[in-house]
């Protein structure tokens, strides 16, 4: 491991940025974006122009200190924030919301602008997918639910439909989970380990880290 690689790692941390970024904004930190989804879904259905930024941070808080990230380094957590993009007339919360990372130098001259527009593309996209599935196993819960209780009384007649919709529904749960597999496993972990075994090379220069980082992004884009 190089000087300046050594440095960027143990006084600076950016190996652990980097990784958070993965965890928090990559969505592999499972248990504590779907506490989230839980608590924001409520506020999140509403106009984009009736979310208030404490009621976001308030949720964010609710779900790190509930999850797996309440034991995260309180200096990764302090730079996690929660706010709402420019919206437009129709829009609604989902269509806003995001989660953003804090970066402060010199770990912005590796995760730069640019950078920070990229993770937000794909943070916006796992965000939908997330939206989904959290939708598909909201609807899944209420056919089950549905079927103990009023479809006892009408089963002679919406029995066939009702198992026609749940098989549905399955699929379309598992066909979720397989993309969502996808993208976290093949597309973004497998690119992760990549970044690592470049970013350690012994003598590896700043632009070798720049460089690094950016085919990272690129690959996962891109893929």
């Amino acid at each position: 491991m190089s000087r300046l690689t050594y440095l960027m790692s143990t006084k600076f941390g950016m190996f652990t940025h980097l990784e958070a970024i993965k965890k928090y904004i990559f969505l592999s930190q499972g248990d504590f974006m779907d506490l989230l989804m839980e608590s924001l879904a409520p506020y999140l259905d509403r106009p984009a122009d009736s979310q208030y930024r404490h009621t976001l941070t308030s949720q964010l808080e609710h779900a790190i200190r509930h999850s797996n990230a309440q034991y995260d380094d309180p200096e990764v957590l302090r730079r996690l924030d929660a706010r709402m993009l420019e919206w437009s007339s129709g829009e609604t919360g989902w269509d806003c919301f995001t989660l953003e990372y804090k970066v402060s130098p010199p770990c912005d001259v590796i995760i730069t602008t640019w950078a920070n527009v990229q993770y937000l593309k794909v943070f916006n996209m796992l965000l939908r997918i997330k939206r989904v599935e959290f939708s598909l196993t909201t609807t899944w819960r209420r056919c089950t639910t549905g079927s103990r209780s009023v479809l006892g009384a009408v089963n002679d007649k919406l029995g066939r439909d009702w198992k026609r919709a749940r098989c549905v529904i399955a699929e379309m749960v598992h066909f979720i989970n397989q993309l969502q597999y996808y993208i976290l496993f093949e597309v973004i972990e497998s690119n992760w380990k990549t970044l690592q075994t470049a970013m350690r090379e012994p003598d590896a220069s700043l632009d070798d880290l720049i460089d690094a980082h950016t085919r990272y992004l690129n690959n996962i884009t891109t893929k």
